[in-house]
């Protein structure tokens, strides 16, 4: 029997296999943490990093740099383990790891006023947000982005149910929703509103085999208008830059992570 690794398989003579083509946040994670080992630098915790990788995805949906995000991801995920130095001049993972830490994190960056997860506008350096947690069923809630969304197009959405987050953008008429946890590595899109919100709750609920109440009250709802970012604006004459929120931070704070080892294609509970 063959095993099938990222890459390559040896046996009597040297077999190559595809890489898998799963590029969830699982496998993310544990790539991250395999280039990280060794450096002075914050382990990624490895029941999820959810939340950082949704609201840089919000900011990247903002400046219409999507298709940049899902690359970066793809590119860490296919890096080799004996290869991974290779990272170290890569500008765009480098800016990608510290984004993601410091929005998954900002508590530990924070100074003065305490910034915590769900203050996603101060993440993002945008306008105050909507925020929202009262009780919501599949068509309250498509209600709510029917309403909302088209003024306030990033929507971040956290359960305490599940500890998990996944993001909704509304732009070009389409609502995109990002689940980190997709295989794809990307966001589906949806027409409307209620398919847009029985997508939100399957992957709040269904995906962790919880049954989804018929109300909830295990909602946190971040909704705002994300500014695009300065460099980004030029952009749409020169080339396309990084978000606005990276930030010169301190990576060598220690992090308790558990052990736990999750497979592939299990959905990842954010810390």
């Amino acid at each position: 029997m063959i095993a099938r690794t990222d890459e390559v398989v040896s046996s009597e003579e040297e077999i190559i296999l595809p890489p898998l083509r799963i590029y969830n946040q699982n496998r993310l994670i544990n790539k991250v943490n395999q280039y990280l080992a060794g450096k002075e630098h914050l382990q990624w915790n490895k029941n999820g990093y959810c939340h950082g990788l949704v609201v840089l995805w919000q900011q990247k949906m903002a400046d219409y740099q999507e298709q940049q995000y899902y690359s970066i991801i793809k590119k860490i995920i296919h890096t080799h383990a004996d290869n991974l130095e290779v990272l170290n001049d890569d500008i765009g993972v480098q800016k990608f790891i510290a984004q993601v830490e410091y929005a998954q994190n900002p508590d530990i960056y924070s100074f003065g006023k305490e910034i915590r997860q769900i203050d996603v506008d101060i993440i993002l350096e945008s306008d105050r947000e909507y925020y929202k947690k009262s009780w919501f069923s599949i068509h309250s809630f498509a209600k709510l982005l029917d309403e909302q969304a088209k003024t306030r197009v990033s929507v971040t959405i956290s359960s305490d149910a599940s500890w998990h987050t996944i993001g909704i953008y509304f732009r070009d008429d389409k609502y995109y929703l990002f689940d980190p946890n997709y295989e794809t590595g990307e966001a589906k899109e949806f027409d409307t509103a209620i398919s847009a919100a029985t997508e939100m709750m399957r992957c709040l609920y269904n995906s962790f085999k919880l049954t989804p109440p018929q109300w909830t009250q295990d909602l946190n709802i971040m909704m705002l208008n994300p500014m695009p970012s300065k460099l980004s604006i030029q952009q749409q004459l020169l080339s396309r830059c990084s978000s606005t929120f990276f930030q010169k931070i301190n990576l060598t704070h220690p992090l308790q992570v558990q052990s736990e080892e999750i497979s592939a294609t299990k959905p990842v509970k954010c810390c």
